[in-house]
Order: C-alpha cells, then structure tokens, then sequence
C-alpha cells in the first residue's frame, strides 16, 4: 500500500516552532507570574550573582535544569511541574498535559461537546491535520469492515510520510 503524502511536517510552516521546550515554558510562565529572570533565580536558591544569567541559560535550553530544580520553580510560580517540562508518555495524566500545550501552538482550536452522544471533540482549526485525520479515520473504518487487513493498515500507520 502507499502512503498518502499529507505534507512534510504538520507543524512546521517556515518560522512556526515544533515544540514547546522547557526552557520556552519557564520563560512564559514566570513572564505570567510578572517575575524576573533573577527574581525567579535567587527565589530558586540561585545566588543573586549567577540567578539571572542561569535563568538566561535555562530560558534559552543551553543548560537543562535538573528535577529538583524544576520543582523548585514550580513551586515559585505556583503551577503544576508537568506545565513546565511537558511529559513524554502516554498515560492519561501524561496526555491531559501535552493536550493543554495544543493552545499554545493552535489557539483558534475549539472543544465541542456533542450534543447527541456527549463526547468531547478538539478541532485544532488546521487543515491539514483534518485532512490527516479524515484520511486516519477512513482507513481505520476500512480495516475495522474488513476492506482491507491489519498488515495493510499497519503499512499505511507506520509510513514514513504522514508528517
């Protein structure tokens, strides 16, 4: 089977960001909480001589700071740590998170219940990525009618050109 060529990357329009790095969520949140570099720096523990040029280095994602240090910043800016270092994994906790960072790179998205069935549904308001979950759902409502078999849907998942 050949995969359906979408685009290049789903989210990368020439200039757009990829991903949310730590050190982007550190610098916005402590802009939120009206802090500065070295306020936030010596309320961590960072002595006043070295707070705002290590927060420069964290902001920028030169240096990476460590879990205790992260929480220690959590704790500063009163916010949940997984806001700031955004989790990886799959777990439905995992996930609440890194759906909220959505907002940050679709802030057009609306959430819909559905009034027949109640379920929620997110609508990122971008086109291809439409295009790419009609194209997912069509598929998957192929295999799950036997139209085509799981070695053919497994063909198209796991290509190379999605995004």
């Amino acid at each position: 089977m050949v995969c359906n060529r979408i685009s290049n990357k789903l989210f990368a329009a020439k200039g757009e960001k990829q991903d949310m790095s730590t050190g982007e969520n550190i610098k916005r949140i402590r802009k939120f909480r009206g802090m500065t570099q070295k306020e936030l720096g010596i309320a961590i523990g960072i002595g006043e001589e070295s707070a705002s040029p290590r927060m420069a280095q964290y902001e920028t994602d030169n240096r990476t700071p460590r879990k205790e240090m992260l929480h220690k910043m959590a704790v500063v800016l009163d916010v949940d740590p997984r806001n700031i270092s955004i989790p990886t994994g799959y777990r439905e906790e995992d996930m609440i998170y890194r759906l909220l960072v959505l907002e940050d790179y679709f802030p057009e998205m609306k959430l819909e219940r559905n009034g027949r069935t109640g379920e929620v549904v997110i609508n990122l308001q971008n086109k291809k990525i439409n295009e790419f979950l009609y194209q997912w759902g069509t598929i998957r409502g192929k295999k799950k009618q036997g139209m085509i078999s799981e070695d053919e849907y497994m063909q198209w998942k796991y290509c190379r050109n999605h995004a």
